[in-house]
């Protein structure tokens, strides 16, 4: 095999360039729209999609909410939802917000903590 600076030449891949609709490949020559060095395309599997929710994270998450229970602020939004009021959903809403500091996480953390309220009473029932 190639040795030294040039070793690497024979794993790249190969420069492809759409020319009009026409697919061409690298030449060899130095110049033009296919220059570059004339190496094969390697095969790759597909890619795994980062930040998507897998079955076991999924699971390892909701094993750890139930063991863990609810943080501070959060039994503190239980709370104000429990009292209720006329503006109870805005006041959790505003609370959140403050703790997390965003709109979308403040609305998903209020969600989330009426289905845990939601689910303690339908257990109870």
């Amino acid at each position: 095999g190639a040795v030294g600076r040039f070793s690497s030449l024979a794993k790249q891949a190969p420069r492809v360039v759409f020319v009009g609709i026409l697919l061409t490949m690298s030449t060899g020559i130095a110049v033009g729209l296919t220059k570059g060095f004339p190496t094969e395309k390697k095969s790759r599997g597909p890619a795994r999609c980062k930040g998507a929710a897998t079955a076991k994270a999924t699971l390892c998450r909701e094993v750890v909410r139930e063991v863990s229970g609810l943080l501070a602020y959060e039994r503190r939004l239980m709370d104000m939802l429990k009292i209720g009021g006329a503006s109870a959903e805005k006041r959790m809403y505003k609370f959140a917000k403050k703790r997390l500091g965003s709109h979308k996480r403040a609305n998903k953390k209020k969600e989330d903590v009426k289905d845990v309220y939601a689910r303690m009473r339908a257990k109870n029932a």
